[in-house]
């Protein structure tokens, strides 16, 4: 008996599915200092203050002076012009009537007038001070900064950070990375040394950039900020207490530009830091800073007249020769730094250096030698009479 055949069904032949094309890996974030290196909107800062900026900057950092805009300049100018007018007929006065009384009331007058103008010039300084602020709290905010309009001794282990009394930072502007710490921080720091008739305040102004890495104390003087005479430097403005048998000589025409200080057992560390290409940027984009690497932070310091002028024009200038420094040298000075370790340790994954290349020596400064040289001047020239 012959079996019985069950028909089969045939299977339909399911298409090929389309291939579904590859989906792009995202890039990575990038880190705070790239961010900052887009284009920077600096509208803010030319745009007139208007009432809803300032609104909006006593909604967050607190009351501003509640006066018109031109208050302050309506009050010099009655007080100039009336000084003028009233010394005008004083004089006229005292030709005709040479009255005492006449005299007596005209310089009350005068006294008057000039009080009222030196009040308007106080009120303008001080307005035109909340506009800096204003534009600047604005200018934050659209660039993805925070803004602090002042801090008390602030916390920084830079150089001129360590130095004299009554410190303070102020028009401080901060780039935070993903987790909150500060990645970028620039504004201007004052401190004051001696006290008294002897007291002198310098003002700086200073960026702090955080590096991946930490690197040996270094410090690059530049020397357009030194004074000079005869063409020799005679006295630097930031390193002239550090030891002078610590300088690294670099290759090229550097050396004219900039004097390098690092620990001695740390020559050949500080030329992986500062290779040609870096030199090269230094040169052309940031000859006018001294900066300095110390752990993982990287700072730059001036103390350019006109950028800190508390004025649109200062404000501006100090901004612009900030963020040329951010786009064109730190590329480079990160480059070097992120491939860094200390090989004192020998462990990469400490991210540590030695203690010997932590922190440079000290030696005496410069006023401190040319003191010591006119004593020693004065005890020859006294005992040998």
């Amino acid at each position: 008996m012959e079996p019985t055949l069950i028909p089969q069904t045939p299977t339909p032949i399911q298409p090929t599915p389309a291939p579904q094309p590859i989906q792009p890996t995202p890039p990575p974030q990038a880190p705070a200092t790239a961010q900052t290196m887009q284009k920077i909107d600096y509208s803010a800062l030319a745009d007139p203050v208007v009432s809803e900026d300032t609104a909006a900057y006593t909604a967050k950092y607190g009351s501003v002076l509640r006066i018109g805009p031109h208050v302050g300049k309506k009050l010099v100018n009655i007080g100039v012009i009336g000084g003028l007018v009233v010394g005008f007929f004083l004089w006229v006065g005292g030709l005709v009537a040479a009255a005492a009384t006449l005299a007596a009331f005209g310089q009350g007058l005068i006294l008057a007038g000039a009080f009222v103008a030196i009040i308007g010039g106080i009120l303008v300084a001080i307005q035109s001070g909340q506009a800096i602020s204003i534009r600047l709290s604005k200018f934050a905010s659209q660039n993805g900064f925070v803004f602090t309009l002042f801090a008390k001794d602030p916390v920084h282990n830079g150089k001129i950070f360590q130095s004299g009394h009554s410190r303070s930072a102020s028009q401080i502007l901060q780039k935070l990375d993903a987790e909150g710490n500060t990645a970028i921080e620039m504004g201007k720091y004052t401190y004051t040394t001696g006290y008294g008739k002897n007291s002198h305040t310098y003002d700086w102004l200073y960026m702090c950039v955080r590096l991946e890495r930490k690197l040996p104390h270094m410090l690059l003087d530049a020397k357009a900020n030194n004074t000079r005479a005869f063409g020799v430097d005679i006295m630097s403005n930031i390193a002239s207490d550090i030891a002078k048998n610590q300088v690294i000589s670099l290759e090229g025409d550097f050396d004219q530009y900039f004097t390098l200080y690092g620990p001695r057992e740390y020559q050949v560390d500080a030329r992986y830091i500062f290779t040609p290409d870096v030199m090269a940027v230094l040169i052309d984009d940031s000859r006018a800073f001294d900066a300095e690497i110390i752990d993982d932070k990287l700072y730059f310091y001036s103390q350019k007249k006109s950028a800190l002028a508390s004025t649109q024009a200062g404000i501006l200038t100090r901004l612009k020769d900030f963020f040329a420094v951010l786009e064109k040298v730190l590329p480079q000075i990160d480059k070097q730094a992120d491939n860094y370790s200390d090989d004192r340790i020998g462990n990469r994954a400490m991210n540590i250096v030695a203690p010997q290349g932590r922190k440079l020596k000290k030696g005496l400064s410069t006023s401190g030698i040319i003191t010591i040289v006119v004593l020693v001047i004065w005890f020859v020239l006294t005992f040998q009479r």
